[in-house]
Formats: C-alpha cells, structure tokens, sequence
C-alpha cells in the first residue's frame, strides 16, 4: 500500500515538473515573439522615416528643377523689358528714338528667341482726376505739352476745377513765364468754397499756363478736367511713367520706370 502511493506521489510530482518546464517554454517563446514584434514596429518606422526624407529631397529637387526651367524661359523677357525701359530713358533724355505717348497704342517690335517689346511713356494724368490736397497747402499745375521734343502746341482750351469736399480755396491763374502764381497771379485769381467749380474760360491752345490752387484750413479734395484740341488728354502729370513689357512665348513681364519732368 505504501508502495503505490510513493509511486503516485512521484507520477504527480514529475507532472508538475514538466508543467512547470512547459510553462517556462511558452514564457520564453512569447517574450521572443514581443520581442520581434518590437524589430519589426522599429523596422517600418525608421523604413517610413526614410521614405519621407527621400520624398523631401525629390521635392525639393523637382522644385529647383523648375525654378531654373522658369528662370530660363523668363530670362528673355526681364531683358527685353530692360532694354525697353533703357530705349525709354534715351528717347526722353536724348530724344532719339520712338516712343508711344498713347499706352493704349504702344511701340512694338519684334526680337530674336521668339520675344517681343513692346513700350509705351504716360505723361498726363486721368481726365478727369482727382486731386487731394492738405489743408493750409499749395499744388500747381502747369499747362505745357510734355511729349518730347516739348514743342508741339499745349491744346488746353479750358481747365475746370470743382470742390468736392472742404471749406475754401484759392485758384490763381496765371501765364508760364510769372515768377510766382501763388503770390502774383497775372490773369486770375479767384475762392471757391465747397460744392463749387472754378473754370478757366477760354484758354489760348498755342500758349502755356500755370495753375495754383491754396488750400483752405481744411484738408480738401478737388476733380480737375480740361478740354485740349490734342484729345482727351489731362493735365501733365509732372512724372513721366514709362512702360515697357517683354514677352517670350506665354512668359510676360513688366517694368515700370518713373521720371520726373
């Protein structure tokens, strides 16, 4: 009797045992398996990481890739309009050359590389145009004909100026060659307050004039128009605009180039 339970006791002991061994087996097999579930997570990610670096540089490459594309198809047309605004300087300073007076008419011509020029100078100002004007300030006007060689017969016949908004001001106007309108008006001088229009008369389209406007204690603002036998053109602007756009193939540019007159 004792003899079977001894060899109970020992069947249900090694039993245990292997229980035991089996467990630690499946303990370490399942931390294996973290484990290379871990390398494989770091795998995918440092994989993804390198993936969006090279899709960074692809970018950029691609980016800069254009921007010298851009570069070179541009480059024709910033240098004709370059050129454009350099002929523009020349024919107003040196009046030699063409050069439009009429921006809805401009100067063309025709390049090597499939660009074009075109140019054109601004030297009046809308008609009408609007004028702004500080208080207890003075802005002149003069009557002449800008377009080079400046020779050529003004054309005003009439000047009007209304006072939109303000209190009062002082219109004087006087010929060209007086030395100061504001203080010494030879053909006029008259106030108008606000709401009312000042006009010039006839004017002589073969001489030049000068017009002053003095500014009440008010900051005022004034719409200015003029009748001219060249056309509808305003008063001179006094700061030649000179535009010029170079074109090559679907690429445009402008430049603009301001000088005084």
């Amino acid at each position: 009797m004792a003899h079977k339970e001894l060899k109970k006791k020992f069947k249900s002991q090694g039993q245990e045992n292997r229980y035991r061994q089996e467990n630690r087996r499946d303990r370490r097999e399942g931390r294996r398996e973290s484990q290379q579930g871990v390398t494989l997570l770091m795998t995918l990610l440092i994989l993804a990481s390198m993936i969006v670096v090279v899709l960074s540089i692809g970018t950029i490459i691609i980016n800069e890739i254009r921007a010298s594309g851009e570069l070179i198809t541009t480059e024709p047309a910033i240098t004709a309009a370059e050129a454009g605004a350099e002929l523009g300087l020349f024919f107003q300073i040196r009046n030699v050359g063409t050069l439009s007076a009429n921006c809805a008419a401009p100067t063309t011509a025709a390049l090597s590389n499939n660009t074009s020029l075109s140019s054109c100078a601004n030297y009046f100002l809308p008609n009408p145009t609007t004028a702004d004007v500080q208080a207890n300030a003075e802005q002149d006007y003069f009557l002449y004909n800008p377009v080079p060689p400046q020779t050529g017969s003004p054309g005003y016949t009439s000047v009007s100026i209304e006072m939109v908004s303000g209190n009062s001001a002082t219109v004087n106007l006087c010929s060209y060659d007086v030395i100061s309108c504001a203080t010494s008006p030879d053909i006029s001088s008259t106030t108008i307050n606000n709401g009312q229009q000042w006009n010039s008369g006839s004017l002589d389209p073969t001489k030049q004039y000068e017009i002053t406007i003095l500014n009440g204690n008010e900051a005022s603002i004034f719409s200015i128009s003029d009748t001219n036998t060249n056309g509808n053109v305003g008063l001179p602007s006094g700061t030649i605009l000179i535009l010029t756009t170079g074109t090559s193939g679907n690429v445009t540019r402008k430049v603009e180039t301001r000088l005084p007159q």
